[in-house]
């Protein structure tokens, strides 16, 4: 029991330092220009605070699965000595659509529903858990919740064998909701991420969480998300809904595009 608590006590630090009261440097309020818009070097300061924020909520939940999987009850694979831990760790503050515990064949566990009736085996990423590998960032449909999300999840070994993957599904509707509080951005600004594919991990409006730019219509907005896909970090500008520039960067970890943007026409 030690050894649990310890690890949960590790588990509540990364979880503070993901998600700090106070906003991260650059979020409090974007410094304006007379006619409203953020110049360049603000937006790339509210860009590296709100970039900032949100990989490090994502990082410290990867640091945590990773505490977690290095227990003995999580290393037995066996649901029945490790449900008590998952459903603690679910109240831990990792603010998840879903916590699970998956087997090699892909059935799985969620802490609040026990064993699932579906299974984890032709998600795409699967894979790359069972060869031993983290996953970071991949968007789904939450098979459990239903929920726009996103996965980190980690391999579980024993004796350097993976028995298993414990992972969360984060809503991205949520975390989206709880960044846009941070912000506190002004109506004529805007925010997003779009993950490898160029599709949207993270945006205020719900509806177009997980949507292709290149299905909206506007050539502008397709060439721009290219743009931003192929380059590190840079400047672009779309019609999209009115006039719109944007400061962009990638993030290392998760692959994601961040992006901070200011309307300048109707």
């Amino acid at each position: 029991m030690k050894t649990v608590n310890t690890i949960f006590a590790a588990i509540a630090i990364a979880l503070i330092f993901s998600l700090p009261a106070t906003a991260a440097p650059g979020l409090d309020k974007p410094a304006t220009e007379k006619n409203g818009a953020a110049g360049g070097a603000d937006l790339r300061l509210i860009l590296n605070g709100y970039a900032a924020y949100a990989e490090e909520h994502i990082a410290g939940t990867l640091r945590s699965l990773k505490l977690l999987s290095f227990t003995e009850e999580m290393k037995s694979g066996k649901w029945a000595e490790m449900k008590g831990l998952l459903a603690r760790f679910d109240r831990s503050g990792i603010n998840a659509a879903a916590a699970w515990f998956a087997r090699p064949d892909g059935s799985y566990y969620t802490a609040e529903g026990g064993l699932a009736a579906h299974t984890l085996a032709d998600r795409p990423y699967f894979p790359a858990l069972m060869a031993g590998r983290d996953v970071v960032g991949y968007l789904v449909i939450s098979k459990s919740t239903g929920a726009r999300s996103f996965v980190i999840a980690v391999p579980v070994k024993n004796n350097g064998k993976v028995v298993g993957a414990l992972g969360v599904s984060v809503s991205a509707e949520d975390m989206s909701k709880t960044i846009g509080e941070k912000l506190g951005l002004p109506e004529n600004m805007l925010f997003y991420a779009l993950d490898t594919k160029g599709q949207v991990s993270l945006h205020p409006n719900s509806d177009l969480l997980h949507v292709f730019p290149s299905d909206l219509g506007s050539n502008t907005l397709d060439s721009a998300v290219k743009k931003m896909l192929s380059e590190q970090e840079g400047y672009v500008s779309y019609e999209f809904r009115g006039k719109k520039d944007v400061v962009f960067r990638k993030s290392p970890l998760t692959g994601w595009t961040y992006a901070i943007g200011v309307v300048t026409g109707k």
